[in-house]
C-alpha cells in the first residue's frame, strides 16, 4: 500500500507535483514532522505544513530522528537472500523537502495526503 501527497483541491499548476511513499515511510515522516500517523490520510494548509517541514529542516536539528533504519534481511535455505523496507540515511529530509515543494505550488490551498 501506499500514501499520496498532493496538491488539495484546484490547482493552477499543469503537473502538480505529488509524492508517493510505502505506508511505512508516510508514517516515519507525518512522525518526524509532529503530525498525527496513525491514520495514513489527510491534510493541512500548505503554509502551515511548510512552516513545520523547514523547522525540522532546519541544519541545527535536520538529523535528529533521520538515522535510518536498516533493512529486514531473508536468507533462503539456498543462500539467497531477499530485503524489505529500511530507510537511508537522510531519507526522511529527502521526502520533506519534496513535500515542501508540495506546499510552495499549493500558495494558499492546503496539501492533503491519502
Amino acid at each position: 500500500m501506499s500514501v499520496t501527497f498532493f496538491v488539495s483541491g484546484d490547482s493552477d499548476a499543469v503537473d502538480p507535483p505529488t509524492l508517493i511513499l510505502t505506508n511505512n515511510q508516510a508514517r516515519d515522516l507525518l512522525h518526524w514532522l509532529g503530525l498525527p500517523f496513525r491514520e495514513l490520510c489527510g491534510s493541512m494548509w500548505a503554509a502551515d505544513l511548510a512552516e513545520r517541514i523547514r523547522r525540522v529542516l532546519h541544519p541545527e536539528v535536520v538529523d535528529v530522528g533521520d538515522e535510518g533504519e536498516p533493512p529486514v534481511t531473508l536468507t533462503h535455505p539456498s543462500g539467497g537472500s531477499d530485503f524489505f523496507g529500511g530507510r537511508p540515511l537522510g531519507a526522511l529530509a529527502g521526502w520533506a523537502r519534496q513535500l515542501l515543494r508540495i506546499t510552495e505550488k499549493a500558495g494558499l490551498g492546503d496539501v492533503a495526503w491519502t
